[in-house]
C-alpha cells in the first residue's frame, strides 16, 4: 500500500472512464482507505489528492466537440486514436462498445452493436465518412479497433490520456473535451440535421429523456442565434430608414439595441 503513487490511481480511474460516476466513487472510497495508511503506515501523501473527477457539470454531461476540434484532432492524433474517435463520432456509441466491435458485426450495410451498458441491440447504417475510415483500417485481428501490434485494446484509456497530455492537445484539455464527448457530438449532429428523438435513439440507444435533454440545448442555441439575427436586421432596417449609419461604427462604439427597438 505504501508504494501506491498518483499514476497508479490515475490508471485505475481511467479503466472506468465510460462509467464516470463509478470511477469517481471508486477514487473517493480509495482515498478514504489511503488516508488511514498515511496515518498508520507512514505513506508520504494520499495519492488520490487532487485527482480530477471524470464526471463534471450539473448534469454529468460531456462537452461536445465542434467541427474545428474534430478536424484538428484528425490532423494531430495518432492514426489508431483517430480511427477510434471516428468510430465513436459516426456511430454515437460508447468507447467500450466501439472497442468491442468486430469485423463480422458489419453486414448488409449495417454495423450491429450490442451495447454493454444497456444490452440493447442496434443496427447502425455506415456513415459515408466512416466508410472512408473503414477502408484504411488494418485488419490485424477480429476486432475493428486494434493496437499497433494487432491485438485487442486493453489499455486504450491509458494511451488516449497519454496522447491528450501532449502540448499540441492543450486546447482539448482547456475545453475539457473527452472521448465520451464524441457521443454528445454525434447526438448534436443528428439533432441539428433535423432527426426526431426516435431517430436519434435508433442510432445511439439512449433514452428519450437524454435525447430531449440534448435537444433542448441545441434548440436554445438555434433560437438564440435566430433572435440576435432578427434584432440586428430590424435595427439595421430602422437605421437605414432614418438615414443613419450602422449601429456600430469603426471604433466599436454604438448600441446593440436601438432605443426604438426596445421601447
Amino acid at each position: 500500500m505504501k508504494d501506491i503513487r498518483p499514476k497508479h490511481v490515475r490508471q485505475l480511474r481511467d479503466k472506468f472512464v465510460d462509467t464516470p460516476s463509478q470511477a469517481d466513487h471508486l477514487i473517493t472510497v480509495l482515498s478514504s482507505m489511503l488516508s488511514w495508511v498515511v496515518v498508520d503506515e507512514g505513506l508520504e501523501m494520499n495519492p488520490c489528492l487532487g485527482m480530477r473527477k471524470l464526471k463534471f457539470g450539473c448534469d454529468g454531461s460531456y462537452e461536445a466537440w465542434d467541427a474545428g476540434m474534430v478536424e484538428l484532432f484528425k490532423r494531430q492524433s495518432l492514426p489508431h486514436m483517430w480511427w477510434a474517435a471516428a468510430l465513436a463520432l459516426y456511430t454515437g456509441q460508447r468507447r467500450a462498445d466501439c472497442l468491442n466491435m468486430r469485423w463480422t458485426d458489419y453486414r448488409n450495410g449495417l454495423l450491429y452493436v450490442k451495447q454493454s451498458k444497456t444490452k440493447k441491440r442496434l443496427g447502425i447504417p455506415m456513415h459515408k465518412e466512416l466508410a472512408k475510415v473503414w477502408e484504411v483500417l488494418p485488419r490485424t485481428c477480429k476486432y475493428v479497433l486494434a493496437t499497433t501490434t494487432g491485438r485487442q485494446w486493453t489499455n486504450f484509456g491509458m494511451v488516449w490520456h497519454r496522447q491528450m497530455r501532449r502540448p499540441e492537445f492543450a486546447r482539448f484539455r482547456e475545453q475539457r473535451l473527452t472521448f465520451h464527448g464524441l457521443r454528445h457530438t454525434a447526438v448534436n449532429a443528428l439533432l441539428e440535421a433535423g432527426c426526431t428523438t426516435a431517430q436519434v435513439q435508433a442510432i445511439t440507444g439512449q433514452t428519450s429523456e437524454m435525447v430531449e435533454h440534448y435537444a433542448k440545448q441545441v434548440d436554445q442555441e438555434k433560437l438564440a442565434r435566430q433572435a440576435i439575427a432578427e434584432v440586428e436586421a430590424a435595427s439595421d432596417a430602422r437605421a437605414a430608414e432614418r438615414g443613419e449609419p450602422d449601429r456600430f461604427d469603426g471604433d466599436g462604439q454604438g448600441w446593440l439595441f436601438d432605443v426604438a427597438d426596445i421601447a
